[in-house]
This record gives structure tokens, C-alpha cells and sequence, in this order.
């Protein structure tokens, strides 16, 4: 009890401000401690929320082999997935063949998938990881015993022979029942089991434009839009008009008329569509 020095005084009075300090420090990192958490779970609610064709950007496709069956390293891909941003990937499913234990009669099991199921084993590791899938199918050929089966399922030329993909594969025609069936039951039996967030075709196209189909599928669909059969030779000495108001039959006469013709077209065009 007896009287401090000025110096003790001064050193306690320190003390007190330095401690007070340390606290209100303290107090403020565990403030902004707790909003930047708070911050980072309002972050995850709403990308949560957001739809996947919103918030998903990056991408990745791998176009896989029957011979990949054997040697996919699903491990290395969800590290790669991790270290690329990835939020979307794209996987082989089905079509020519299938790389999951398919039900569908025709739709081939890849060569070596044995018992696996690869599209859903990669499809289980990218909604652990939080990553989009997209279905992949590759509709646009078949094998031969595809065609032995159904050859009205396949796109022909005129004289009746099939078309190839190449030359292993054979052009199913998109007017037909592979496209309006077979392929459609594929789909089904993929969405069901793995509920993909979407699908991707290699190609649906069908045949190139300066191919006709003339298999039955056409034939009787052009004949029953147009009242006569689907002609076989192209037709020649008509051209189509260049725009409205010009006449497709002058554009169509002799080289000599061309040059005044197209002049007076172009500007019949340019009138219709309000140009000077």
C-alpha cells in the first residue's frame, strides 16, 4: 500500500492502453474472421442455387477408345479436373458403341468393357467433385451387324446401294427408325440411369447436302409432302431468284442476258429490303 513512482505509474498506464489495444485487435480479426466465413458461405448458397447452364463455363471433352476401357486413370483425370478449373465435362456414353452395360438391343458394349461401367464410374467421380457431365453419343454410323438387322434403317443412293461413313460403318438415314427409335431408346436408358445434365451428338446431320437418301423412309415421306416420287436426276436449267422482285426466269436465259440482269436484280433487292 504505500505511493508509486511516476515511473511505475507510467509503466502500468502503458500496460493498461497496450492491452486494451490487443483486444480490440483481437475483437476485429475475429469480426472479420467470421464475415470473411460468412462471405465464403453465402458464395457456395448462391453458386448452389445458381442453374448449372449459368455458372458452368469451363469445359472438358475426352474422346475415349474401346482400347481406353482398360487403361482410363480416373484418379489422374479428377486431379486434372482440380488443377484446370474444370466445371463440365463432356464422356462418352453411347451410339456406335456403348460404354456402359446397355440394355438396348444392337447397341453394342464396347469390345473390352467387360463388367465395367465406365460412363458411370466417371460420372459418379465428377458429382463428387462437383462437376456438370454431358452424355456424349456418336449417332451417325453402325456396324455391320446393325445393318444385317434392319437395313431399312440406313440411308441409300439412287440405285439402291448404302451409303458409308466409312469403311466400317454404314449412314443410318435420319428419316428412319434409327434416328426415330433406336437412337431415342439409348437416350432414354442413359437419362434414367445417370441423369446427365445434358447430351452432345458428334453428329446428327445426316447425310452431306450433295447426297440424297433415296431409302424407303424418304421416298414415301417426299411423296407424301410433294404428290410425286423423289426425283432422281437433279434439275437443270433453273436457277433460284436473287431476291424479291427479280425474275428468277431471266436470270436463268442465256449468258449474254446475265450481265444486264443481275444489275436490275440486285437493285430490285435492295428496294424491297428499304436500301438506297
Amino acid at each position: 500500500g504505500g505511493e508509486e513512482g511516476p515511473g511505475l505509474s507510467t509503466t502500468r498506464r502503458r500496460f493498461l492502453e497496450t492491452a486494451a489495444l490487443a483486444g480490440a485487435g483481437l475483437a476485429g480479426t475475429r469480426v472479420l474472421g467470421a464475415t470473411a466465413a460468412a462471405r465464403a458461405e453465402a458464395a457456395s448458397a448462391h453458386e448452389a442455387a445458381t442453374p448449372w447452364y449459368r455458372r458452368t463455363l469451363r469445359w472438358m471433352q475426352t474422346n475415349i477408345a474401346e482400347i481406353d476401357v482398360t487403361r482410363y486413370d480416373i484418379p489422374w483425370w479428377r486431379e486434372h479436373w482440380k488443377r484446370t478449373g474444370t466445371q463440365g465435362i463432356v464422356v462418352n456414353a453411347g451410339g456406335i458403341v456403348a460404354y456402359y452395360p446397355t440394355r438396348v438391343p444392337l447397341h453394342r458394349r464396347a469390345e473390352l468393357l467387360g463388367g465395367r461401367d465406365l460412363f458411370g464410374d466417371l460420372v459418379q467421380a465428377a458429382r463428387q467433385d462437383g462437376i456438370v457431365v454431358f452424355a456424349r453419343m456418336d449417332s451417325n454410323g453402325a456396324g455391320q451387324e446393325v445393318y444385317d438387322a434392319h437395313p431399312e434403317w440406313f440411308t441409300r443412293d439412287a440405285d439402291g446401294k448404302p451409303y458409308f461413313r466409312d469403311q466400317d460403318l454404314y449412314a443410318p438415314c435420319i428419316n428412319g427408325p434409327y434416328y426415330r427409335e433406336h437412337i431415342p431408346a439409348i437416350l432414354r436408358e442413359v437419362a434414367a440411369n445417370y441423369r446427365p445434365e445434358g447430351f452432345t451428338d458428334n453428329a446428327w446431320s445426316g447425310l452431306p447436302r450433295a447426297s440424297i437418301c433415296y431409302c424407303a423412309s424418304c421416298r414415301n415421306s417426299f411423296k407424301d409432302a410433294r404428290g410425286h416420287e423423289l426425283p432422281v436426276k437433279r434439275a437443270t436449267g433453273t436457277r433460284p431468284p436473287i431476291g424479291p422482285g427479280s425474275n428468277g426466269a431471266t436470270l436463268a436465259g442465256s449468258r449474254s442476258g446475265t450481265s444486264t440482269t443481275r444489275p436490275r436484280a440486285r437493285r430490285a433487292a435492295r428496294s424491297a429490303c428499304g436500301s438506297a
